[in-house]
């Protein structure tokens, strides 16, 4: 039945257990939950507003055309997308309260269209990030002002698209993105895309190789042209020419700029220059080390060359069953007796609510005859296996699965139920 009473609803939406157990009905199905009248009354609105703020949609229109109320809920979010469903909703008058949007640091789209033309208000949201050069009208997009902020060569006026200076901007404006828009004739314009490159910082420039599979493919098999390139932005080896990438001059010059680069590479060709991996594994950043994973096979097959990516992120995992249980190889990746962990999963649906209390109990006090006494009887729900994990350098490693035995069973840290 429907809340209709409006002390009544004020009491519950403030009572924590109550909105806990009604939270996904009030966010989905509001309306079958309060009476509509509920939802006209102010004191009703701003209670739901604290909790709830999508709810704002669900308001009569006079509170969506109240001023307390609108700003009430505009003052409770901070993502655009949700300052846009506000005025979405709200009474039109506020979409055309121009301070008002100004106020909320809103984007361009939440704006009149017809502030497209207005020169002052759009530089304003463009030096603001709030609005781009394509929301601009023709006019504007004609004007010396707005031109440098073009990102698209598609956005640009037609009698501006034959001006290189321009393009160049244009071009690293967009990070590279709009690349695949521009004509053939600038993808394959081979001073043309340094000058742009030259223009970059170093941000920018990793972008380029981001999107250099939009260059000429003669190009990315230009030596002169790649060399300069891969100094600059070593990502672009994985566009690059299989020419390229099998020259070891240039591969070293893109690991120099970007160790993970390496990975653009054959497998053959990583197994054969060790020099290379070392090399890269040197220079590589703590925190950008993903690409290790994809070296071959080798260094995670042998010790030798396992030992060089030691400690390294997301490998572990991949070692083989033998070095995983080398002592050398444990100590490497930091694991050791004081950082492991014995976590049981297991899934109360398959039990009563007396049978969960005992295997709780059971786990908490690390009984394990009382454990073994529901195991005998109903094992579905509680598997055989203990799942162990290393807390190694702040990263939670895999060890695998351990049997149920009493010896294991007494070492389990932590327990986590499942729905069954």
């Amino acid at each position: 039945m429907k809340i209709q009473d409006k002390e009544e609803f004020l009491k519950k939406i403030n009572d924590k257990k109550w909105f806990s157990n009604h939270q996904l009905k009030v966010y989905y199905h509001l309306e079958t939950l309060v009476d509509s009248s509920l939802l006209g009354d102010k004191d009703v609105a701003l209670a739901l507003l604290e909790k709830m703020v999508w709810s704002f949609s669900h308001f009569s229109k006079e509170l969506r055309d109240d001023d307390e109320i609108v700003e009430k809920a505009l003052s409770l979010v901070s993502e655009d997308c949700l300052k846009k469903n506000i005025f979405r909703y709200a009474s039109p008058r506020f979409r055309n309260n121009l301070e008002l949007l100004d106020k909320y640091n809103c984007y361009y789209e939440v704006y009149p269209q017809e502030v497209n033309d207005d020169e002052s208000l759009m530089m304003k949201l463009i030096l603001k990030e709030r609005a781009e050069y394509k929301d601009c009208s023709l006019r504007l997009r004609k004007m010396s002002e707005f031109l440098p902020f073009c990102k698209d060569y598609n956005d640009l006026p037609d009698e501006y698209r034959n001006n290189k200076e321009l393009l160049k901007k244009v071009l690293v404006n967009s990070d590279f993105q709009s690349l695949k828009n521009f004509p053939a004739e600038y993808k394959c314009d081979k001073n043309f895309l340094l000058d742009a490159l030259a223009l970059s910082d170093d941000q920018k420039k990793k972008n380029f190789g981001d999107h250099s599979r939009n260059i000429d493919k003669e190009l990315l098999d230009d030596y002169s042209f790649m060399e300069i390139v891969l100094k600059q932005a070593g990502k672009c080896l994985a566009c690059a020419s299989d020419r390229i990438k099998n020259d070891k001059k240039m591969v070293e010059i893109a690991i120099n700029n970007n160790p993970s680069s390496l990975i653009a590479c054959t497998k053959e060709f990583i197994d054969s220059n060790d020099d290379l991996v070392e090399k890269a594994l040197k220079l590589a950043n703590c925190n950008d080390m993903d690409w290790v994973v994809d070296l071959p096979d080798k260094y995670f097959r042998v010790k030798e060359y396992a030992m060089k990516i030691a400690g390294t992120d997301f490998t572990f995992d991949k070692l083989s069953d033998e070095l995983k249980k080398d002592p050398d190889i444990r100590k490497a990746w930091n694991i050791n007796e004081d950082n492991l962990s014995y976590i049981y999963y297991w899934y109360h649906g398959f039990y009563t609510k007396k049978e969960q209390a005992i295997i709780r109990e059971a786990l908490e006090n690390k009984d394990y005859d009382s454990f073994m006494k529901i195991y005998k009887i109903k094992s579905n729900g509680l598997p055989g296996t203990i799942t162990v994990y290393a807390d190694a350098k702040g990263d939670s490693i895999y060890l695998g699965e351990i049997d149920i035995s009493k010896e294991n069973f007494l070492k389990i840290t932590d327990n986590e139920s499942e729905a069954g």
